[in-house]
């Protein structure tokens, strides 16, 4: 027999009550109660195969639960004890199930586990009964403690869902739009990023100023990402375990971990998983040289979005090597850059190739006025995350030469160039 709740899609509407002893005896309600506990077995759907139904014939809709310190009505424990079933959550009868005719209470000892790789929580409990059904659930006074613990394992494993479910959510928003970060994804991160966010790429670790940043790129050149798993690995230490799979247009898909770490509802740090380091950090490099390569198209060459682009790619060691004989530092290749972009000129990636030792080989397309012979391989070397070295292939030395020498002719207004190093600067790269 199921017994109907408001809330409950659990419903017989042919029940009549009746008196207790016209309904269920003690004896029954004991095996109801013992069936109770074995039907929590661990199944996530534990509750629809079974507990759900014993939970409603067994409990009173004016019931009370006292777990811990804690004291709840039906409704509550409700929701405490579906998301126990369904968060894996296992019972385990130590006692069996006795009756005190003194006081008309059912008694047993019941270990809760919640936590895979816990021992759990051995609690003695007390009920007491009206109408054939359970009104009152307490916990010795011994064990109020280990309920207590029990209930904040819970808490936080509501919690972890709560935050996996916003950070799936998010991340599954970037779904190759260019304008995705803002239709949702910059105002859903920035609720759920800690104001002291940090984020370790592998190879640099990013502030949430600079990820919020990094995000709007990826999301601006029509990157997409999709959460393949994502996994609660510890409701303890507050940590989820997620794959992401990351497209950007003409660059290979790339599958990789994250582990990410939360307090209060906010993700407080995020880390990519060892193993995938090289991996996302390919698929970076190449991303960051395509949108730099992509904002000098000749057309709209914005000189403020070139110049961010070029501090962030660049090193500020960095020598670009054309022969043996000629190289130059960060701040000769700025000046040519900035003269590059007065011009009109535009620089087109034919192709984009990652190498075995982690360096990128491009073919570059530098369309300068008055230029010929103007493609050159180029291969740029990469630390902590920026390029610091870069050679042109020897075959393409002298052209490319002579193609920078075209460049240095270009009249240039070195007041202009000043206030965007000094704009620059203000963002430290």
């Amino acid at each position: 027999m199921v017994y109907k709740t408001e809330s409950s899609p659990y419903q017989n509407t042919n029940e009549v009550q009746k008196p207790f002893a016209e309904r269920r005896s003690i004896s029954e309600v004991a095996k109801l109660l013992t069936e109770f506990f074995e039907k929590i077995d661990g199944s996530s759907n534990c509750f629809e195969n079974g507990a759900g139904d014993l939970f409603f014939e067994l409990f009173h809709k004016e019931s009370r639960f006292a777990f811990g310190s804690k004291v709840m009505d039906y409704e509550e424990a409700f929701g405490e004890f579906k998301l126990f079933c369904a968060s894996g959550g296992v019972t385990k009868m130590e006692v069996p199930v006795a009756y005190n005719e003194a006081t008309g209470t059912l008694s047993t000892t019941v270990r809760y586990k919640l936590l895979p790789d816990s021992e759990g929580h051995s609690c003695g409990r007390i009920f007491h009964l009206k109408d054939g059904k359970i009104i009152l659930g307490e916990v010795v006074d011994n064990d109020t403690h280990k309920m207590d613990t029990l209930m904040n394992e819970l808490s936080s494993e509501r919690e972890s869902r709560q935050v996996t479910a916003l950070l799936t959510g998010c991340l599954n928003k970037i779904d190759g739009s260019t304008t995705s970060f803002e239709d949702g994804v910059g105002f859903m991160a920035l609720e759920l990023l800690h104001p002291e966010y940090q984020f370790d790429t592998g190879f640099k670790v990013l502030n949430r100023q600079e990820v919020l940043y990094e995000l709007e790129s990826f999301c601006g050149s029509g990157g997409e990402m999709t959460v393949e798993s994502a996994v609660i690995r510890n409701v303890v230490a507050c940590t989820i375990s997620v794959t992401v799979r990351y497209q950007l247009p003409g660059l290979e898909a790339q599958s990789c971990g994250r582990t990410y770490y939360f307090k209060d509802g906010k993700i407080f740090r995020g880390e990519v998983n060892s193993e995938d380091v090289p991996r996302i950090g390919n698929l970076w490099k190449q991303h960051k040289v395509r949108q730099y390569f992509g904002a000098l198209d000749g057309k709209n060459n914005d000189i403020k979005k070139v110049m961010c682009l070029y501090s962030q790619l660049f090193h500020p060691e960095l020598r670009f090597q054309i022969s043996k004989e000629n190289s130059l530092s960060k701040t000769q290749l700025e000046c040519l850059v900035f003269k590059f972009c007065q011009s009109g000129s535009a620089a087109i990636i034919e192709k984009l190739a990652m190498n075995q030792d982690g360096s990128v080989t491009a073919i570059i397309n530098n369309k300068v006025l008055g230029a010929v012979n103007n493609r050159s391989e180029q291969t740029y070397y990469f630390r902590e995350g920026k390029i610091w070295r870069a050679a042109v292939a020897p075959v393409n030395a002298a052209q490319f030469s002579e193609l920078v020498d075209r460049i240095r002719t270009i009249d240039e207004d070195d007041s202009i160039l000043g206030k965007y190093r000094s704009f620059i600067e203000c963002f430290n790269g």
